[in-house]
C-alpha cells in the first residue's frame, strides 16, 4: 500500500495536523499519525465592497459564501443599476462588481 496525506479542500483550513494514512490493499486506510482533520471554511476579510454610497451583508462570510451589495440609506440607483452579488472566493477575498448608487 502507498502513502497519503489528508488535507482539507480549497477555501478550508486546516485545525491541527495533517493526518499521514497507509492505503491497505482492500482500499482501505490506516492511521500512521495524526487523526481524521478537522476542516474549517476560512472567513472573507479581504476586497469588501465598499464605495460612496454602498451598504452590504458581507461580514462574516466564509469561502465560497455569497452577500449582496446595495445601494445605503439616501441612495439610489444610478443608470439602471441594482444590488450586486458578491462571491468569497477561497483565497478569502470577495469578487463582485459595485453597484452603481
Amino acid at each position: 500500500g502507498g502513502y497519503c496525506t489528508a488535507q482539507c479542500a480549497p477555501g478550508y483550513t486546516i485545525v491541527g495536523f495533517a493526518s499521514i494514512l497507509m492505503c491497505g490493499d482492500s482500499g482501505d486506510f490506516t492511521y500512521i499519525s495524526g487523526a481524521f482533520p478537522t476542516c474549517v471554511a476560512i472567513p472573507c476579510l479581504g476586497n469588501l465592497p465598499v464605495g460612496t454610497g454602498i451598504s452590504h451583508d458581507c461580514e462574516g462570510k466564509t469561502s465560497v459564501e455569497t452577500c449582496t451589495a446595495s445601494c445605503g440609506a439616501g441612495y439610489g440607483y444610478s443608470d439602471g443599476g441594482s444590488a450586486e452579488t458578491w462571491t468569497c472566493q477561497t483565497n478569502g477575498s470577495f469578487t463582485g462588481i459595485l453597484p452603481r448608487c
